[in-house]
């Protein structure tokens, strides 16, 4: 059946040749939530953390935010992008073909992931991120962690248990075929109170205002402190992260910078962990360290978060300009690149935003490329003199590189 094609581009001076790999694949977006019990210690407990003025609110620090992140995308665009050509738009034709049918893949049965017990008695919570395949036959494969917090057993006991889970297989105009699915697994202690412990809360707030008073010194002890608690619930962990960020502000990489607003912000589309306030602040820091990454659509998708939250009119033109410049990128044909490198997990990802995609100044070595779009996934021997286009129906794609720790290269994508 043929739904969209990868077609690999190999130059040649005679000749170009042009080999095409069928490609299908869905994503569905679930989440689970694990639930145990335990006796919980006497203490007392707040309803939730208490933050200070350099929280900001919506009115005063974000509409600046978002001002920074429309000349952030402006400049990015320029500094790739030749004068752009305008054309006269032309109306489509009339179409007379049928639109394909297609339904994802619907989960039966699920194992229920045992959760830790050593993690359980120590009043230890987590959250699981995860994407994987389902076959014909309805069963989950190619499982990988996107992104996870707390002790390593949750990630096993989340992998586990999602192999033995059973799926009715996505249906593309009748026919079972492969496809991707999204679940977050979410392991909470019932009977936790939400908010966070006062001893968390008294740490917390000395920490930050070490951040603010800019003593290191102070700041990394408390750090270190909170980051060896070893009992944070979900609340605790997302305010510790929020924390992180502004340390990692003064004193860490715009990568380190990144992964604590990620943890903080905890893959959500609401503030589940956060005050509403926070959790918009935090995204408005989010936003501008993805699009100087060029990681767009990942900026696509926090822009789109934040346009659905409370927030005020000035903020919203702004977030419309930057969704406007961002579908113009990516409906235009300039080529943009983006530096990575292959971390300890000897993987690399990014969601892909453009349809084609190449790689140059490879430093090390690359193995294999795993494509999981919208409809199955390809696993491709990575080849330095091929472009890979992604054409049809597919959807978004999930790009991961795989080869040796340390391999640095440049990601090219048209």
């Amino acid at each position: 059946m043929s739904v969209g094609f990868i077609l690999l581009v190999k130059p040649d001076t005679k000749a170009g040749v042009w080999n095409k790999l069928l490609l299908l694949l869905t994503r569905n977006t679930l989440s689970l939530r694990i639930m145990a019990t335990r006796r919980l210690p006497n203490a007392n407990w707040n309803s939730r953390p208490t933050t200070n003025n350099r929280t900001g609110t919506l009115g005063g620090v974000f509409p600046g935010i978002t001002l920074c992140v429309l000349a952030l995308l402006v400049f990015s665009l320029k500094s790739f992008a030749d004068e752009t050509t305008s054309q006269d738009e032309e109306e489509a034709a009339p179409s007379t073909v049928e639109p394909d049918s297609f339904r994802g893949p619907v989960l039966l049965e699920h194992v229920v992931p045992h959760y830790p017990q050593n993690r359980l008695m120590q009043g230890e919570e987590s959250w699981v991120e995860l994407k994987f395949m389902v076959d014909t036959e309805g069963k989950p494969y190619e499982i990988i962690v996107v992104d996870s917090i707390g002790h390593d057993s949750f990630r096993s006991a989340a992998v586990r248990a999602v192999k033995r889970w059973k799926y009715q297989p996505a249906i593309y105009n009748g026919t079972p075929i492969e496809a991707g699915s999204r679940y977050k697994i979410v392991f909470h202690i019932e009977g936790q109170p939400k908010g966070a412990s006062d001893w968390f809360v008294s740490q917390q707030s000395a920490l930050r205002k070490s951040i603010a008073e800019d003593d290191r010194k102070k700041a990394d002890e408390y750090m270190e402190t909170l980051e060896n608690a070893p009992n944070r619930s979900l609340y605790e962990d997302a305010f510790f992260n929020f924390a992180k960020y502004e340390y990692m502000s003064k004193w860490g990489t715009e990568d380190q910078q990144l992964e604590a607003l990620d943890r903080a912000i905890a893959h959500e589309a609401t503030g589940k962990y956060l005050p509403s306030d926070v959790f918009v602040y935090a995204l408005g820091k989010q936003l501008p360290l993805l699009l100087k990454k060029r990681d767009y659509q990942r900026a696509f998708i926090t822009n789109s978060i934040l346009a659905h939250q409370d927030i005020n009119e000035e903020t919203k033109t702004n977030l419309e300009s930057i969704k406007a410049a961002l579908d113009e990128l990516r409906a235009n044909e300039k080529a943009y690149d983006l530096p990575a490198t292959i971390g300890d997990s000897a993987s690399w990802n990014i969601g892909l935003f453009k349809d084609e995609f190449w790689f140059e100044d490879v430093q090390g070595h690359i193995v294999e490329l795993k494509l999981r779009c919208d409809r199955d996934m390809r696993i491709i021997r990575y080849d330095p003199e091929i472009r890979y286009k992604v054409e049809g129906h597919v959807g978004a794609c999930f790009l991961e590189v795989l080869g040796d720790k340390g391999t640095t290269f440049r990601m090219f994508q048209s």
